[in-house]
């Protein structure tokens, strides 16, 4: 007869122990696995439908490739409008900032022929960058004189007292200075291009078109020129580089978003931006001027000004409509430029971002042997 064995009673608690040392590590085991399986999952389907973008480089190649997805597209007007809830971001509308410096007679001594307004957002230390511009495309002689057109730069005010007193000098002497009572940073950007805004509701009515422009951004302002023939008698249109709804993600992580991050309550209920200009350069019509001023009041305030000014207060313009010119904007690189002063490469872009004072004088020299060797008067050629 076989008989079933039995455990000692003595052994009995220190099988109970054991046995809660083996669950407890299979639980934890599992729990571990299960975890790092989620986590990988979440990582992966988030990158699918992401894009981290880290610097001004990875937001080149972007463009670059969106240009080269529409290869075989013509730019056209778009007409369509994209809905967007009214509170796009919690934060108030911005006031109106008080202003240091000024010259309220930049358009007023041409009002009756004014065809352009140029507005260069720039910075207070810039002032080799300003000097650069007004030697180059910002001449008026190019535009068809003084009475067709005018300038002028915005900027904030600087942390050092030196520097605010080198901006009064450079204010006296060239009289197109715009400065406004706020501190000139990268979050402030959009209290500047409101500043402007206002200005030139007041001080330019009637102006056909106004283009923005970063003080890093070369124009080919004779290209330019003619592509706004085309337009010379349309109203409500914005012509830029148009990221096209959703394309942009917003970047909320604080480890890798560096200056473009947005916290949620910013800008909440989404994951990408609506349809807006890459802001190195764009035109407005003039009409559009005071229309989107007064939209600001009743916008909720976001710190990106591209986005707030040619993103989320248009959307409220009935009518408005866009001029896509993806295809015609260029970011730097030394074999382009090489390539077109050689004449081995057609000029087609009409804004570039170069930050080199030295490239942009070379390039900007080629420009104007290419265009019939324009000569500019000798007070305004820079040396």
């Amino acid at each position: 007869m076989i008989q079933s064995s039995t455990v000692p009673r003595r052994y009995i608690p220190q099988l109970i122990v054991v046995s809660l040392v083996v669950y407890t590590c299979v639980y934890i085991y599992l729990d571990t696995f299960l975890c790092f399986t989620m986590r990988s999952s979440r990582r992966r389907r988030d990158n699918t439908r992401y894009v981290s973008i880290t610097n001004a480089s990875q937001v080149s190649e972007m463009l670059a490739t969106q240009a080269e997805q529409e290869r075989h597209y013509t730019p056209t007007t778009v007409i369509t409008r994209t809905p967007i809830t009214e509170e796009a971001t919690q934060y108030p509308p911005p006031q109106d900032v008080s202003i240091l410096l000024d010259n309220p007679n930049i358009c007023r001594r041409s009002a009756s022929q004014l065809q352009y307004i140029v507005y260069v957002h720039s910075s207070p230390q810039n002032a080799e960058r300003r000097l650069l511009l007004r030697s180059t495309w910002l001449n008026a002689s190019l535009y068809g004189g003084p009475n067709a057109m005018a300038k002028v730069f915005l900027l904030g005010r600087s942390g050092l007292k030196s520097v605010n007193e080198q901006v009064k000098v450079e204010a006296k002497t060239y009289g197109d200075i715009l400065q406004g009572d706020f501190v000139d940073t990268y979050r402030n950007l959009t209290l500047k291009a409101l500043m402007g805004l206002k200005w030139l509701s007041v001080h330019c009515p009637g102006v056909k078109f106004a283009l923005k422009a970063d003080d890093d951004t070369f124009v080919n302002i004779f290209r330019l020129l003619d592509e706004l023939k085309a337009h010379d008698r349309q109203k409500k249109l914005i012509l830029c580089p148009l990221w096209a709804d959703n394309a942009m993600p917003i970047l909320r992580d604080p480890t890798s978003c560096r200056k473009w991050c947005v916290k949620n309550d910013e800008f909440p209920g989404r994951s990408s931006y609506p349809r807006y200009c890459a802001g190195l350069a764009f035109v407005l019509t003039g009409d559009l001027i005071p229309m989107l001023h007064n939209y600001s009041r009743i916008t909720p305030f976001f710190w990106i000004d591209d986005v707030y000014v040619t993103g989320l207060l248009p959307i409220k313009v009935a009518g408005i409509r866009y001029v896509n010119l993806v295809k015609k904007v260029g970011y730097y690189k030394e074999r382009f430029t090489d390539d077109w002063i050689n004449r081995r490469k057609s000029f087609t872009s009409l804004f570039i971002h170069i930050k080199k004072p030295d490239t942009y004088l070379r390039l900007w020299k080629w420009l104007l042997q290419f265009n019939n060797n324009i000569t500019l008067p000798a007070t305004d050629l820079l040396i």
